[in-house]
């Protein structure tokens, strides 16, 4: 994943393009028993560039109700935040928005703050 937003913010700024918010996860489909996972790596910005790179894509997030737990720490501990987020949504605490897959947005990234203070918010978008 490191690799991914990487790549994306190198050809961000080759475009001169303006990063609007916070980089982002969309996760499509996670097995945690084969330990496989889909997902798309994503900044906002203020244009997409008429020619896209070959492996990069462009799209809209349509608007959504989630709900969200923060997690500050590691990522080595983010499992946890997850974990809690599925607690809740099987007991019914909200009902899961099944059409939309849930996301993560980061609010700063390792090498930039110590790992302590890493800010990442989980989001399952609901009904």
């Amino acid at each position: 994943m490191g690799t991914d937003f990487d790549r994306l913010a190198s050809y961000i700024t080759e475009q001169q393009v303006e990063v609007t918010a916070e980089t982002f996860s969309i996760y499509h489909k996670w097995d945690m028993v084969k330990k496989i996972a889909s997902y798309t790596a994503g900044i906002p910005v203020s244009s997409v560039p008429s020619s896209l790179a070959q492996g990069i894509i462009s799209g809209i997030i349509p608007p959504a109700n989630v709900n969200t737990i923060r997690h500050i720490g590691s990522y080595v501990h983010l499992g946890n935040a997850w974990a809690t987020q599925y607690m809740m949504q099987r007991g019914k605490e909200f009902k899961l928005n099944k059409s939309l897959d849930a996301f993560e947005t980061y609010y700063n990234v390792p090498g930039e703050v110590p790992e302590h203070e890493l800010v990442t918010d989980i989001h399952f978008p609901i009904k």
